[in-house]
């Protein structure tokens, strides 16, 4: 369970970033989402802790990417176009980011949406495709408790 709160702490920040359309307002996000991140577990940091990540979001056939880098569970850097060296690439349609930051229950939504392949993912290391195994394998797990 805790691999796919890692993804959907993830893809939450995402959802985030996701609204952002310049540097300045990427950075706007960065900054509101490491203010909530007391929320989140401490042994997320460890988990995440070191992964560059690109987030592909399509709209329409148009594709925005956002990368962000990771220090534990902190946003250290989030830029538009990407980032190099990536670990993650996540995948997701702008309507998924929408009814997720528009959901009563955000965490919920993207659980349905990483459970439905609405938000799909592939790992580029070693560790990350360690990581993401587990998230596969725990899907069905997640899916029963929530």
């Amino acid at each position: 369970m805790k691999k796919t709160l890692v993804l959907a702490t993830l893809v939450l920040a995402v959802t985030a970033f996701g609204a952002a359309q310049t540097a300045d307002s990427v950075e706007d996000a960065r900054t509101v989402y490491n203010n909530q991140t007391d929320q989140v577990p401490d042994f997320l940091a460890s988990i995440v802790g070191g992964e560059r990540i690109n987030v592909e979001i399509n709209e329409s056939g148009d594709i925005t990417t956002i990368g962000v880098v990771m220090d534990g569970i902190k946003a250290e850097k989030v830029q538009l176009g990407g980032v190099e060296n990536e670990t993650i690439n996540g995948y997701v349609e702008r309507q998924t980011l929408d009814d997720i930051a528009s959901s009563n229950d955000p965490l919920q939504r993207t659980v349905t949406a990483i459970k439905e392949d609405e938000i799909t993912y592939s790992a580029t290391s070693t560790s990350g495709k360690l990581k993401l195994g587990v998230i596969d394998l725990l899907k069905d797990l997640v899916g029963a408790l929530f």
